[in-house]
């Protein structure tokens, strides 16, 4: 017998979170050699989702937090206080359309010295969106800056910005195959759980760029991951802060991502490459 848990950290997820659970239940595994279960962190949500989810599901493992920690603090509360084997990190903006726990654990206990597994991503059209992508770069951040721009043609005979973006972001998982870690999104993989306790989400990436630690960390201990394409997971896509505010998070957690591993003067110049994006923005 191998236990498997699901963890999904909601914030005012109310309008989504139902659909998430219902296709987890209707899709768990059938074999009878896998033990599964839903556990549920609600940061405090406003809207009511930690109500709702106690009131509709009784049999998820639910914690309800008095004041929102964020993800990555919230992620590794429900990791240390769960006994399953193997953890299965998704998203509240997600659907299953088959069972999808199965296959993942099946790849990733093929290969014992792989840390996790994850599955094909799907937008709402079903359009496989990207799984892993290289890890981000200065260079990545000024090619997304000025392709389509003069500059970027001018530049074009010696460095292309538009193939910049695309090398990086067109990262081609060998399916079945334990490889070293990149970038994976933790839109949804399964990982065991000592895994888990070992690379713990950071405290320092609140929100944002979670999933761009971990990876760096996994990788940089020289753990691999198996990607399963026979295994798909639909990410609806949901938004548990304003706009404007997503966009200082999302550059704040990246600030902090090249200041920790590319130290501070990498990371003003990203701040500087950022602000001249919002510039060009606002021009527009």
């Amino acid at each position: 017998m191998v236990s498997v848990e699901a963890h999904i950290v909601s914030y005012n997820s109310r309008d989504l979170i139902g659909a998430c659970l219902d296709s987890l239940y209707k899709f768990k595994p059938t074999d009878r050699d896998i033990e599964f279960s839903i556990a549920l962190l609600d940061n405090a949500s406003p809207d009511g989702s930690g109500e709702f989810v106690a009131q509709s599901y009784p049999d998820v493992r639910l914690i309800q937090q008095a004041t929102n920690t964020w993800y990555g603090p919230a992620s590794n509360r429900l990791v240390e206080t769960s006994t399953a084997d193997f953890i299965l990190v998704i998203n509240p903006d997600t659907e299953i359309e088959q069972d999808v726990v199965s296959p993942l654990l099946a790849a990733l206990t093929a290969e014992p010295d792989a840390v996790l597994a994850y599955p094909q991503i799907l937008d709402v059209d079903h359009i496989v969106q990207p799984s892993t992508q290289k890890l981000p770069t200065l260079g990545f951040e000024l090619a997304m800056l000025l392709r389509g721009t003069k500059v970027a043609k001018l530049l074009s005979p010696w460095w292309h910005a538009g193939d910049v973006v695309r090398r990086h972001r067109d990262e081609k998982p060998v399916a079945g195959r334990a490889i070293p870690i990149g970038f994976v999104w933790s839109t949804g993989w399964l990982i065991r759980r000592e895994a888990a306790l070992r690379f713990p989400f950071s405290p320092q990436f609140p929100m944002y760029d979670t999933d761009v630690d971990i990876s760096r960390r996994m990788s940089d201990a020289g753990a691999t991951a198996v990607y399963v394409d026979s295994a798909s997971i639909v990410h609806i896509g949901g938004a548990s802060s304003a706009p404007e505010r997503k966009r200082r998070m999302e550059r704040d957690s990246r600030a902090a991502y090249y200041r920790i591993y590319h130290g501070r003067l990498y990371s003003q110049a990203y701040l500087a490459v950022h602000w001249a994006g919002v510039r060009k923005r606002r021009k527009a």
